[in-house]
């Protein structure tokens, strides 16, 4: 059983803090079936599983996002993942915005415990890049 999608954004994003390039983007606010969504386009454009798992073209095509969703990077091996909030419009990625010190919050979206906050947010604030 999958527990996320991946995501292909338009633009490059860095870490906020130490500068590093994400690659690697994943999310838990799609299907959840190893889609792979790229900014911009309908549908998912792949889904990362066997041959003999792999559903049909016409069914990625299908396949939508929520109106708002947030997916994650760990490429830099900072203590946080990169986030970036996304929009989408009738299914169709739209957008994407870094999050930073500024804009951060507490996560209702996966639990974090009120020290796990304030630990991400002093390392969002620490901006080495």
């Amino acid at each position: 059983m999958a527990l996320f999608d991946y995501y292909e954004p338009s633009g490059s994003f860095a870490c906020p803090v130490c500068g590093t390039t994400q690659r690697e983007w994943q999310g838990y606010d799609g299907p959840c079936a190893l889609f792979v969504f790229r900014e911009s386009f309908s549908g998912a454009a792949d889904q990362r599983v066997d041959d003999e798992c792999r559903l049909a073209d016409d069914q990625l095509a299908a396949q939508r996002l929520p109106d708002e969703f947030f997916i994650r990077a760990y490429d830099c091996g900072c203590p946080f993942p990169t986030e970036l909030r996304c929009t989408a419009s009738l299914g169709v990625w739209q957008r994407s915005d870094l999050f930073t010190g500024s804009d951060a919050d507490q996560q209702q979206r996966w639990p974090e415990r009120r020290e796990q906050w304030q630990a991400r947010r002093k390392w969002l604030n620490t901006r080495n890049a």
